[in-house]
């Protein structure tokens, strides 16, 4: 029998990145139980958000209890965003990721003329 699978969800929303950090700044801490992994950036298109959780149960969870206050009126008012899910077969952190972080990103390249 296995145990407890992996869940990871990437999300393409078409929200501006200003709403994402409004939804993470309304949502607060802790870091929402059984979440492993959270890394986002904004697209050509809104933004992309890429969790990996402990199990789907655990996304399940978040996604009913704690998301929807976060998304009130921001995301929630745009089109209907697109949500892929991947059950984890493999998954590697490394030693330094088991610290909590915040990335300060360089410049967006969207827009940008290369």
């Amino acid at each position: 029998m296995r145990g407890t699978t992996t869940y990871a969800i990437v999300q393409d929303v078409p929200a501006t990145w200003t709403a994402y950090l409004e939804g993470v700044k309304r949502l607060g801490d802790p870091a929402p139980e059984g979440l492993l992994v959270h890394a986002a950036g904004p697209t050509e298109e809104g933004f992309r958000v890429i969790d990996v959780w402990e199990s789907r149960a655990a996304w399940k969870r978040f996604r009913d209890n704690r998301l929807p206050g976060a998304l009130e009126g921001s995301a929630r008012a745009q089109p209907v965003h697109t949500t892929r899910a991947l059950v984890v077969e493999h998954l590697l952190l490394a030693e330094r990721a088991t610290e909590t972080r915040t990335v300060h990103p360089a410049p967006s390249p969207i827009g940008r003329k290369t």
